[in-house]
């Protein structure tokens, strides 16, 4: 894979390693209550917010809009050479990163597939600073349908600078002539509970405007 988007696709990972990555351990998860002072603790309890209500995010450069909580915080869209981004992240406390991609028409013909993009996605974890053990793990859904299309996803997980286990999905897919790839990143303790309350709402809204 070219190098611009290998450095498109990892923007906001690097990001969310040095605003959350090596800190994700030191960060509460639920402010009201002292004793759950970390995404671990939290595992087992429950805690994560339902959310109230959700906004509608909608890109023509980036071709999709998307439904996410209301109280997460939108960036702006982010053009490259390579890609159109837009990420998508959860309060401090919680620490979910969610990105999504459309690749541009100068790197599109150096894809060979899919499978191709979410494997250069997942090798790009290497390049976060203080991420280790990258290992690859099955996919809860290695098929999902997304906007009325069938993805492909590829899961991993890795160890941040603190060893917080943190868990990686890329889900990619090629509509029309364009590939999009979204990715999130999650702290592992708190991975299936936020699947079920934050993650699969959000895919499950996505749709593409042309």
């Amino acid at each position: 894979m070219v190098a611009p988007l290998i450095a498109a696709l990892i923007t906001a990972a690097t990001l969310y390693s040095n605003g959350q990555l090596n800190s994700l351990a030191d960060k509460p998860v639920n402010k009201s209550n002292p004793a759950a002072v970390t995404p671990q603790a939290t595992a087992k309890t429950n805690s994560l917010p339902i959310p109230t209500s959700f906004k509608t995010a909608k890109d023509a450069n980036l071709n999709i809009s998307i439904k996410y909580p209301s109280d997460w915080s939108l960036g702006s869209p982010q053009q490259s050479t390579a890609a159109t981004s837009l990420s998508i992240n959860s309060q401090d406390q919680i620490g979910i990163s969610f990105v999504i991609n459309r690749l541009s028409n100068s790197v599109t013909s150096s894809i060979s597939g899919v499978d191709e993009l979410n494997q250069s996605t997942v090798q790009s974890l290497q390049q976060i600073q203080g991420s280790h053990e990258i290992q690859t793990v099955q996919a809860t859904n290695a098929k999902p349908t997304i906007g009325g299309e069938q993805w492909t996803q590829k899961d991993a997980t890795l160890l941040d600078g603190q060893n917080t286990k943190i868990h990686f999905t890329s889900i990619a897919d090629k509509h029309s002539k364009s590939y999009y790839v979204i990715y999130f990143l999650v702290p592992d303790s708190i991975y299936q509970e936020a699947l079920q309350k934050y993650l699969n709402p959000m895919l499950n809204s996505v749709k593409f405007l042309s």
